[in-house]
């Protein structure tokens, strides 16, 4: 009987005589041979199954050593009359069973010698294993195929090679459809490499058209247009896709989400994990490509400790920004444009094709290098107003950003703990955190901007700021940052510290260390409350004639020295019968010391030109201290129109 206990079967026994193995107890007509020894010798493909395992020959049929050695007895050629046993304890089966658990491609033909196309002999060992699910082993070697081989893999098929340097697929030429092209669950790529050399076409190495647990995991993928392309079909859904310790190198793109044909629809993407990979060496296709891309709304996106550099634009776009995403513990080098850039436009790319605005992104602990434009953009519609909303960026070390370090739209963002450094490095003027556009229909508000390191950000021409609010932003909390421009540390070349635009509403400026910037450290014009204190004010439009004082700061805790200056929406000529004087005063318990006086009698006013009060270079500002304008107006006087006062903070 097969499952009959024989003597000296021991598990674990590497070297024992044939005839051991064949039951005898008398001497062993022929020398004692290894386990890898003979199944080096039987040629067996996936020889590694064996391990553990003992083989023998049933019967008269002939022995395993006569299969080895050479003999008289009758050896079987059918794998099926040659037992297997794993181990005393379980039962025997025949090595024809053992070697169907996996199909090697070289059962139909493939050589893998690196010159014969072996696309016929792939295809139908995966044709084969697709009928019934399981495993199609691609042995060590180099398989040429086609330029269109389109291979389709189905459900419970398992692709597995000896190793990413090993087991090599390679196209022949320009690629005009994707080596494997997988529809169905439960598919793996396993250590593989497949390359496509000297490919400009839009198609992928492995394309996903539908289907849930699909896996890439220790593969090498090189050269081409794009690496991993899930495209699900209209109706279709991808779902439970993990891509896992593969290296992507020369790609326009490297994972490719969605579709980016606008006479489709598309199917869902959902559960997407995309984490420990190489992607790096980006080449340039076109107008470039990205490490990772989305361009349809990909729910729950994780993608993780990822390494991505050197690619033609960004390293991450989520286009299609996505909702509920995790960006966390990449490193994110060199590249062209962005290093992470998050969009929403809704008109030109409508949800019906692509999904909604980004929602429920969590960006963090990230290191972003060397990104030709901004590190981190969370960007808006200019034109409608579309935005992204619910998105937490902390912990990330943002560093040697030519222009901004982090440019933020949207509502409901929070930027924390972030270590802001080196950046600004283009010869023209960028902020390092800029918050806002500046324009009216891009509405930014609910943002939250906290304990962040903002230091040596700027270049020799520049003349940005450290953190510069738009016109436009309303509710906006910053609160415990540290802006600094640091003279031990490389790039000390942090010109202003922080800037809030006169068109804000309801921005408090909490106890933050700003300092040793190389001309201000802080401007805020009077909508803000600056430190926590109450706010300034503006007074809006006067009439001829009118007047009145109006409170610009108070302090309730230890101050500052600051310097005044205003702003009015026109020219105000000079007339020394009709002119209004602006009276800036200083109230200390009950003592009004007037600072300075600018009168239009004698000065002109440059419309949307900032006047400093003369004389009055530095103003020291105590506890309990208020700082006020008082505007008179002598004659019929002037219309004032839109004035605004500012706080430009000298010492903190």
């Amino acid at each position: 009987m097969m499952n009959e206990q024989r003597p000296g079967h021991e598990v674990g026994r590497q070297n024992c005589s044939i005839a051991e193995l064949d039951g005898e107890a008398k001497p062993a007509p022929y020398p004692a041979i290894s386990r890898r020894k003979l199944l080096a010798s039987m040629d067996l493909s996936g020889a590694a199954l064996f391990s553990g395992g003992m083989l023998f020959a049933h019967g008269n049929k002939g022995s395993v050593a006569q299969s080895v050695y050479g003999g008289s007895g009758m050896f079987p050629h059918d794998a099926d009359e040659i037992a297997y046993q794993l181990a005393a304890t379980t039962p025997e089966r025949s090595v024809g069973d053992k070697l169907r658990e996996t199909v090697s491609v070289k059962d139909f033909g493939a050589t893998g010698d690196g010159s014969t196309d072996d696309t016929a002999a792939i295809r139908s060992a995966v044709d084969f294993v697709n009928a019934t699910g399981g495993t199609v082993y691609f042995p060590s070697g180099t398989y040429i195929v086609n330029n269109k081989p389109n291979i389709q893999v189905l459900s419970h098929v398992h692709l597995l090679g000896s190793g990413a340097g090993a087991s090599v697929i390679r196209s022949n030429g320009n690629l005009t459809g994707p080596i494997f092209n997988s529809a169905g669950s439960r598919i793996c790529f396993d250590r593989l490499a497949l390359e496509a050399p000297n490919t400009v076409n839009a198609v992928a190495l492995i394309n996903m058209n539908g289907g849930e647990n699909i896996t890439v995991h220790r593969c090498t993928l090189d050269g081409g247009h794009t690496a991993i392309w899930l495209n699900p079909r209209d109706g279709e859904m991808l779902s439970e896709i993990r891509i896992t310790d593969n290296t992507m190198e020369h790609f326009n793109f490297g994972v490719y989400i969605g579709s980016h044909h606008t006479q489709l629809v598309g199917g869902t993407i959902k559960h997407v994990i995309i984490d420990r990979n190489v992607i790096a060496k980006g080449q340039q296709i076109g107008s470039g490509g990205d490490g990772i891309k989305t361009v349809r709304t990909c729910h729950n996106l994780v993608i993780t400790n990822n390494y991505i550099s050197d690619q033609s634009r960004d390293a991450i776009d989520l286009f299609a920004s996505g909702d509920t995403v995790v960006v966390s513990g990449n490193i994110l080098v060199n590249s062209l444009v962005k290093g992470l850039d998050i969009k929403s436009d809704l008109q030109n790319y409508p949800e019906s094709k692509y999904g909604f605005n980004g929602r429920r992104l969590t960006i963090t602990g990230n290191i972003i290098d060397n990104s030709g434009l901004a590190g981190v953009s969370i960007s808006q519609n200019a034109a409608n107003g579309d935005y992204n909303y619910l998105i937490d960026v902390s912990h990330n070390q943002i560093s040697r950003s030519q222009h901004e370090a982090i440019t933020c739209s949207g509502r409901f963002i929070t930027l924390s703990h972030n270590c802001i450094f080196e950046n600004c490095l283009a010869s023209a003027s960028y902020n390092a955190v800029l918050i806002g556009k500046n324009l009216p229909l891009v509405l930014t508000r609910d943002i939250t901007i906290q304990s962040n390191m903002i230091v040596n950000n700027g270049s020799d021409q520049g003349q940005g700021h450290a953190l510069y609010i738009s016109a436009y932003v309303e509710d906006c909390l910053i609160q415990g940052n540290t802006i600094k421009n640091d003279q031990t540390l490389p790039n000390p070349k942090q010109k202003r510290g922080l800037y809030v635009n006169q068109l804000t509403k309801n921005i408090h400026v909490k106890d933050n260390r700003i300092a040793d910037q190389l001309t201000i450290n802080v401007t805020v014009v009077t909508n803000a409350d600056l430190l926590g204190e109450s706010s300034g004010a503006s007074i809006g439009s006067l009439a001829a004639g009118t007047g009145g004082e109006y409170v610009l700061l108070s302090m309730p805790r230890p101050g500052a020295v600051i310097r005044a200056a205003f702003i009015v929406a026109d020219h105000i000529a000079a007339n020394g019968t009709d002119y209004a004087v602006f009276d800036l005063r200083k109230r200390s318990g009950g003592t009004v010391t007037s600072l300075s006086q600018h009168s239009t009698a004698t000065t002109a006013v440059t419309a949307f030109s900032k006047t400093l009060f003369p004389n009055t270079k530095y103003i020291p500002v105590a506890k309990g201290d208020i700082i006020s304008v008082n505007i008179t107006q002598a004659g019929a006087g002037q219309d004032i129109k839109n004035g605004y006062f500012l706080i430009e903070y000298i010492e903190m």
